[in-house]
């Protein structure tokens, strides 16, 4: 027996009246891509009583992670309030551009990036999404890529946007695209493996 709290109807989940509502409902969430994009529990194998996998390791609320394709190590921002990860990029050129940002999935990017150092690099990749990124100033359009990045022996590959973060002190933010499967953060240590 189901009852839905502070549902008008929760007599007709009772009974299972509700059921074909019910299945509606989970099929709309099922195929919105709000949904899909937020719902990492799922891909993580995180069960209905939200007992994770114990391969998840302890991070601090800044850690140095290293982009291979870069050839860099950024002392990088963790934040669980960022649904994914961001890089800082500068002189943003798409090659062959559209003013349709969506027609330019799939094409090549050149930006600059430098970590906290000043160390700077000239990457070109390909464009994997544009996305639509809501933060505490309002909404903007960004590109992303896909990026190898390594924290210790481990490594990933991850969805990473383009933000120029010059007025930031960590070039590089990790969100939960990384996070979901792998880390606990302790906000109360700096830093686990070094910045």
């Amino acid at each position: 027996m189901y009852k839905k709290k502070g549902c008008k109807n929760s007599r007709a989940f009772e009974t299972g009246k509700g059921i074909a509502l019910g299945a509606v409902l989970a099929s709309t969430l099922m195929l919105s891509p709000v949904a899909l994009a937020n719902d990492y529990a799922q891909a993580c194998g995180i069960d209905s009583l939200g007992d994770e996998p114990s391969s998840k390791l302890v991070i601090g609320q800044k850690e140095t992670f290293y982009s291979s394709a870069a050839n860099l190590n950024f002392r990088s921002r963790i934040d669980t309030g960022a649904t994914r990860t961001s890089i800082h990029a500068t002189n943003i050129e798409i090659e062959d551009f559209s003013p349709d940002a969506e027609e330019n999935v799939g094409k090549i990017v050149n930006f600059i990036t430098a970590n906290e150092l000043g160390e700077t690099v000239h990457m070109r990749e390909k464009i994997t999404h544009v996305r639509q990124i809501h933060n505490s100033l309002g909404s903007e359009m960004r590109y992303s890529i896909q990026l190898d990045l390594s924290l210790d022996d481990r490594a990933y590959s991850v969805e990473v946007n383009l933000k120029d973060r010059s007025l930031m002190s960590d070039k590089l933010l990790i969100g939960r695209n990384l996070l979901s499967c792998n880390y606990v953060v302790d906000v109360s240590k700096a830093s686990v493996y070094g910045v």
